[in-house]
């Protein structure tokens, strides 16, 4: 989903879905995403708790999934009454559930799996119409406004401009690596120097910290001294037979990039084999020193762009780490507290969605800027960083959860509770600030705060299932979830707990 999400091009929807807005089709995806894993889990547990013995139950949990299967709403045979369909299965089982809530003052525990797959069901249907609207209509929908955003970004600026810029080191890492890399380069291969110097600059590219480097240039090193073997042995063997080596040479190619976003060694496998049979066909022969030079120049330029990186300007992979886990902080902050305030205030449904999209993306980058550490060690840094990756993957599983309530409005509760939703508010937004210090290092000691209180005395004052159809509790389940995960990690780097 996330992949997806993120290969969504605007100039291409733009031409294949005129008047439909990527952000449209981005939360089409991320809903249609968290659907599809809701229901394997809940549909496994309701069977275990023996709710699906209910003939209601499974025929329209049946229809839910079959209509929304058939909406097909980007599909050029569209029909409308598919989507109304949906509609109609959404809203039944809605009744279901307000027929379970009615019968009894204690529903079953399973109740709130039903509830998830209708709330996050109806996110699904909510975005389809809007899609055909949009589509249909050719009216685009106002993209937000930006302002906040663009002001941040300049008063960023002008805190960074006191130092370089990332892409100014990388700059100067790239100049001085090159410069390295020309000279070793001459010595190594006279007549074919640029080996180095190419394999030195894609290392650099695209990398930032010490880590993604070694194993950018690993991977690269690895996957030429494969591809060289493969090559060489296949064009032996073919040597002569032009056409069936220009038939591997396309399938080769096809390979290289196709397996670019699955292996980075599998591609360089395939790229190496490609330069061997462009070799034998281009200069009539391939030899055992021809494409062993090709190797000792990858393997050369690999190692001057981890040396230039560990030497000038270098960056560590566990402070890459911080920084990206710092921006997941900066981005899951206004998306927990506006949900919360969304019980005592107007918040827009479409801006907590976006933004469960945007903290879903930036886990990716932590996990990407992690890898060179995931492997076990005895290194006390890189099980630090392990662990931070596996409790924000536990927040974000969290995070995404409450999306499935943000279209819930109107929330009944006694005027007492405001002040506790703002005290939650506030230690929230204290909490995740105390933990984005911790982890980058500003802060060795903070205070921490558990909402034990705060919790105790909502589940207390909320007013029962008979009362209202809108569980608070179980809509707040979640952001008890998100800010133990918080406080566990803050304690871990020697926050104390209050």
């Amino acid at each position: 989903m996330r992949t997806v999400a993120a290969n969504l091009n605007a100039e291409d929807i733009n031409k294949i879905w005129p008047g439909l807005e990527p952000s449209q089709l981005r939360l089409y995806v991320f809903d249609t995403g968290m659907l599809v894993e809701t229901l394997g889990g809940s549909i496994y547990n309701l069977k275990k708790a023996n709710a699906l013995e209910s003939d209601e139950l499974r025929r329209i949990l049946k229809w839910v999934m079959e209509s929304l299967r058939d909406a097909e709403v980007l599909s050029q045979n569209y029909n409308e009454k598919n989507m109304q369909d949906a509609e109609l299965a959404v809203q039944a089982l809605r009744n279901v559930i307000r027929d379970l809530l009615d019968r009894t003052e204690n529903p079953k525990g399973w109740l709130y799996l039903i509830r998830r797959i209708e709330s996050i069901a109806n996110h699904v249907v909510e975005a389809g119409i809007t899609m055909q609207h949009s589509l249909n209509k050719g009216e685009l929908v106002q993209q937000e406004e930006q302002e906040e955003e663009d002001s941040d970004d300049s008063e960023d600026d002008s805190d960074e401009n006191k130092e370089l810029k990332p892409s100014t080191k990388k700059a100067y890492q790239a100049l001085i690596a090159g410069g390295i890399s020309i000279i070793v380069g001459h010595i190594i291969s006279p007549t074919q120097p640029y080996w180095v110097l190419l394999t030195a600059f894609v290392c650099l590219l695209g990398t930032e910290s010490i880590g993604r480097i070694y194993m950018k240039g690993f991977q690269r090193s690895f996957g030429t001294v494969i591809g060289a073997v493969i090559g060489f042995m296949l064009a032996k063997m073919l040597a002569g037979q032009s056409m069936i080596e220009l038939v591997l040479l396309f399938l080769v190619i096809f390979l290289a990039f196709y397996l670019l976003t699955v292996s980075y060694t599998l591609m360089s496998v395939f790229i190496t084999m490609l330069i061997a049979f462009m070799y034998d066909i281009l200069l009539g022969g391939i030899s055992f020193s021809l494409i062993g030079a090709r190797v000792i120049d990858t393997i050369a330029g690999a190692i001057i762009a981890l040396g230039v990186s560990t030497v000038i300007f270098p960056k560590k992979t566990k402070d890459k780490v911080a920084d990206v886990t710092d921006e997941y902080l900066a981005e899951l902050k206004p998306f927990v507290i506006n949900y919360v305030r969304r019980f005592r205030e107007d918040v827009s449904v479409k801006e907590l969605t976006n933004s469960a999209i945007d903290i879903d993306n930036k886990l990716q980058l932590i996990e990407d800027e992690a890898r060179p550490l995931s492997k076990p060690t005895e290194s006390s840094s890189t099980s630090d960083v392990s662990r931070w990756v596996t409790i924000f993957t536990a927040i974000n599983y969290f995070a995404r959860h409450l999306v499935a309530s943000t279209y819930r409005k109107k929330f009944d509760y006694p005027v007492e509770l405001v002040d506790t939703f703002k005290q939650v508010e506030e230690k929230l937004e204290h909490n995740m600030d105390t933990l984005s210090k911790l982890i980058k290092g500003a802060d060795r000691t903070g205070v921490i705060y558990q909402l034990d209180r705060e919790r105790e005395q909502i589940e207390q004052l909320a007013p029962s299932i008979s009362q209202s159809h809108q569980d608070l509790i179980h809509h707040l389940f979640y952001v008890w979830r998100i800010n133990q995960s918080i406080v566990a990690l803050a304690m871990d780097l020697g926050a104390e707990e209050k």
